[in-house]
């Protein structure tokens, strides 16, 4: 007999509640709490009372996930909410990748959307509404994930890009600094344009003049934050500060500033985006935005069943941004 939701946080050493929170993807349950109570669901066989009412969800109680990378950190934290959020529902997570080629993107979501899944969560900034319109069979859900879309027949979940940018570019000129560039991110992205945009938002309001040479165009690598670094030390008035569009670029900004025997933050103050698991290890540990990437995997996979279900969801959810502040800032 599967066990009871009691017996769960007996044997895991919590309360019933934190396991409540634990399989209803509550960000702010620590990662060694969240394994060690998921540990013990599969190993006693707990099934939560929605499933255990025997509803009817699908054929094949499968959910495609969708996204441009499986290896980045950044991805990988979307797919570990999203697998965790489908296992404690009685769901396979089904995972596709595409590696921005919109034909192997085109490829995944024809097969998933031909029978292989109940339900499908589509992560591809770049996602335009005509190709929804092309090749969405309606029968389907589909969540779309960091993109907003016109398509109706679709919900959407996005990160207040906007705000994260906001937040720690304000940080930055609270603490000093007037000479903020920016290393952005590839043009047609929908979170690299809410980014621009709040960094632009946030000089206005503190009535610092934009400088055009400030804002360099990044590509999301390490490569391409490097060199967008060093064309901005190569100015003739340097930035002291620089808030970059992701962290993999900030990184790459961060090591173009060792090569010009430079320091961070003495010389130039760097301030990323994401907060992956690397920002926290260079030298100095990186100021970035903490992303809810897990949030956001097990909000996606919770939307998809709910409308199953036939309960009802919003069209839009935004979820929340937050600034971790660490050494490279200088504050």
């Amino acid at each position: 007999m599967p066990g009871t939701i009691k017996e769960v946080a007996e044997k895991a050493g919590v309360s019933v509640t934190t396991v409540s929170r634990v399989i209803n993807g509550n960000p702010k349950v620590m990662q060694g709490t969240r394994e060690r109570v998921y540990k013990v669901i599969r190993e006693l066989g707990y099934v939560p009372n929605a499933m255990a009412r025997g509803l009817t969800l699908g054929k094949t109680h499968t959910i495609g996930l969708i996204l441009p990378e499986i290896a980045d950190g950044f991805f990988s934290q979307v797919i570990r909410g999203a697998d965790e959020a489908a296992v404690i529902n009685n769901f396979h997570l089904l995972v596709s990748t595409f590696h921005s080629h919109r034909s192997d993107e085109e490829l995944s979501f024809r097969l998933m959307n031909e029978g292989r899944v109940d339900g499908l969560i589509l992560m591809d900034p770049t996602l335009s509404d005509d190709f929804l319109t092309r090749f969405h069979r309606g029968s389907v859900p589909i969540v779309v994930l960091c993109k907003k879309t016109k398509y109706t027949n679709c919900k959407y979940i996005i990160i207040d890009d906007f705000q994260g940018a906001y937040q720690a570019v304000t940080h930055l000129i609270k603490h000093g600094y007037k000479r903020i560039a920016i290393i952005g991110g590839p043009y047609d992205n929908y979170d690299a344009s809410q980014r621009l945009a709040g960094y632009t938002s946030a000089l206005k309001d503190y009535n610092i003049k934009l400088n055009p040479d400030y804002i360099v165009d990044g590509d999301f690598r390490w490569e391409g934050g490097e060199s967008a670094m060093h064309t901005l030390l190569d100015l003739a008035n340097p930035p002291d500060a620089v808030f970059a569009a992701n962290d993999p670029m900030a990184i790459g900004a961060m090591e173009a500033v060792k090569k010009r025997k430079l320091i961070v933050p003495k010389d130039v103050a760097i301030v990323g985006f994401d907060d992956i698991e690397l920002a926290r290890l260079v030298t100095p540990p990186l100021t970035t935005v903490h992303l809810p990437m897990y949030e956001l995997g097990t909000t996606a996979v919770k939307s998809v069943i709910r409308i199953l279900e036939g309960r009802k969801v919003k069209r839009k959810s935004i979820l929340k941004t937050g600034l971790v502040v660490r050494k490279s800032c200088g504050c």
